[in-house]
C-alpha cells in the first residue's frame, strides 16, 4: 500500500470554510470524466472500490497535520478521484470521528449511491456534498461522461434513496456551464430534479479554474446570482475565496507544501497564500523558484494566472 501524503490544506473553501482535505482515491480514478474537472481528464474510468492506503495510516497523517497547522472547520473526504471508491470508507470515517472532534464532509459525484453499501458508508459523514450537472441521459453523457454501466436514471434514483435514508445534511452542488446549462429552461429542469432530492442547501458553481476540457466554459458570478431564485430552496451562488489576512500569515512555507497543494488543483498566488496561511510575497518567491526549475507550469484562465504541478 502507498504511504504517500494524502492530506492537503487546510485550504479556504467556498463551501466549507477552512477545509482539511483527505485524498482517498488515486489520481485520477473516477466513474466520471466531467468536462469541468479542475484536476485532469480521468485516466482510470471504472467503479472498482479499493483502498490504496489503510485507514490507520490516513488517520495518522491527519493527526500530524493538525498538530502542525490551524484547526479546520471540516475534515473533507475528496481529492484526486471519487472518494466513495475507497473501500474502507466506513472504517475511516468511524476512526476519524473517534480521533478528532471535527465535522466530516464528503465531496462526491454520488453516482455509486445505487449501491446500498456505498450509501451506508456515505451516511456516516456529517455533511454530504453531491453534485448535479445534468438533467437527462444525453446531458449526463455530454457533461459527466460516465463509464460503462452508469446511467442517469440510476444515479438520480440512488441520490433520492440516499436522501430517504440519511438524516444528516445534504448540500447539493449544481455546476453551471456557459452555452450548455446556463439558459433558464435548462436551469428550470435542473431545479426540478434538485427539488426532488430535498437537499438542505443548493449551491451554484461554475468552472473558474482551468478545466479538463475546453468545452467547460464558466458563466459570470452575476449570472449565477440571477439563476438562484429558480431553485427551491433558493440556491446560493458560490463566492470567491475568503479574504486572506497577511497579519496572521506564517513566516516560512516549504516548497513541498506548495507542490502538494498544486498536485490536487491549479491555484493562483492568492489561493496558495490563503490555503497555506502564508505571506503573499513568500509564495511569489517560492513559485518563481519552482517555475524556473520547471516544477510548475502556468495556465491563463478567466483573466487569472494559475499554477500547476508539472507532470
Amino acid at each position: 500500500m502507498s504511504e504517500r501524503n494524502r492530506i492537503y490544506g487546510p485550504v479556504p473553501s467556498r463551501r466549507l470554510g477552512l477545509s482539511l482535505g483527505i485524498d482517498l482515491a488515486e489520481m485520477k480514478h473516477c466513474p466520471l470524466d466531467c468536462v469541468y474537472c479542475q484536476l485532469k481528464a480521468t485516466t482510470r474510468h471504472d467503479t472498482v472500490r479499493e483502498s490504496p492506503a489503510t485507514p490507520e495510516a490516513i488517520i495518522e497523517q491527519v493527526r500530524a497535520r493538525l498538530v502542525a497547522g490551524p484547526r479546520p472547520d471540516f475534515l473533507t473526504l475528496g481529492g484526486s478521484g471519487e472518494p466513495t471508491l475507497y473501500r474502507d470508507l466506513a472504517a475511516l470515517i468511524t476512526g476519524l470521528r473517534r480521533a478528532f472532534d471535527i465535522p466530516i464532509a464528503l465531496l462526491t459525484n454520488a453516482v455509486l449511491f445505487g449501491d446500498p453499501a456505498v450509501r451506508r458508508d456515505a451516511a456516516l459523514a456529517d455533511v454530504v456534498l453531491p453534485s448535479l450537472d445534468a438533467w437527462d441521459e444525453a446531458s449526463f453523457k455530454l457533461i459527466n461522461q460516465p463509464c460503462e454501466g452508469i446511467s442517469f436514471a440510476a444515479y438520480i434514483d440512488g441520490l433520492r434513496t440516499f436522501r430517504e435514508q440519511f438524516s444528516g445534511r445534504i448540500w447539493l452542488e449544481v455546476m453551471i456551464l456557459g452555452g450548455i446549462s446556463d439558459n433558464p429552461e435548462t436551469v428550470a429542469r435542473l431545479a426540478g430534479i434538485a427539488a426532488g432530492l430535498r437537499p438542505d442547501r443548493i449551491q451554484l458553481n461554475t468552472p473558474i479554474r482551468p478545466p479538463a476540457y475546453t468545452t467547460a466554459v464558466p458563466v459570470t458570478y452575476e449570472k449565477l446570482k440571477h439563476l438562484e431564485t429558480l431553485f427551491d430552496p433558493p440556491a446560493e451562488a458560490t463566492a470567491d475565496f475568503p479574504e486572506h489576512h497577511e497579519e496572521d500569515a506564517r513566516e516560512e512555507v516549504g516548497e513541498q507544501e506548495v507542490l502538494e497543494m498544486l498536485e490536487r488543483r491549479p491555484c493562483t498566488i492568492d489561493d496558495l497564500a490563503a490555503g497555506l496561511g502564508a505571506h503573499r510575497l513568500e509564495i511569489v518567491r517560492l513559485v518563481e523558484v519552482l517555475v524556473k526549475r520547471d516544477a510548475l507550469t502556468t495556465v491563463e484562465s478567466n483573466g487569472h494566472t494559475y499554477y500547476k504541478k508539472t507532470v
